[in-house]
């Protein structure tokens, strides 16, 4: 287990808010799109090339979760909360590729039928 050390830990709601704040303002009034993947007709796109929209908002995801990281690994010590995550897991991925081609059968269906 890696420890870390309690500065980074404070830091991380800072860091997490100033990422978030920094990246609604250049949204707000900079010449960004709300959108953070590609959209058709965008004057601009976060996506292609990335932008430092992205990098805030990984920056606020990681910090986000290592704020929690203490409270949410206490709360996962408990048996039955840990019973309904590996239950949970078990099929998760399942539902990932399913998700993930299901789409492409149906368009592909719809193609070959009209």
């Amino acid at each position: 287990m890696v420890r870390r050390s309690p500065a980074v830990g404070s830091t991380c709601p800072l860091a997490a808010g100033a990422a978030l704040g920094t990246a609604v303002g250049l949204v707000a009034f900079g010449p960004w799109s709300l959108s953070l993947v590609y959209v058709t007709g965008q004057r601009m796109s976060n996506a292609h090339p990335p932008s430092i929209i992205l990098l805030l908002m990984g920056v606020f995801q990681v910090c986000a979760v290592r704020s929690i990281e203490a409270k949410a690994q206490r709360w996962l010590q408990k048996p039955k909360v840990w019973m309904a995550v590996a239950l949970i897991n078990l099929r998760i991925m399942t539902v990932y590729l399913w998700h993930f081609t299901s789409p492409r059968h149906l368009y592909l269906t719809c193609i070959l039928n009209s």
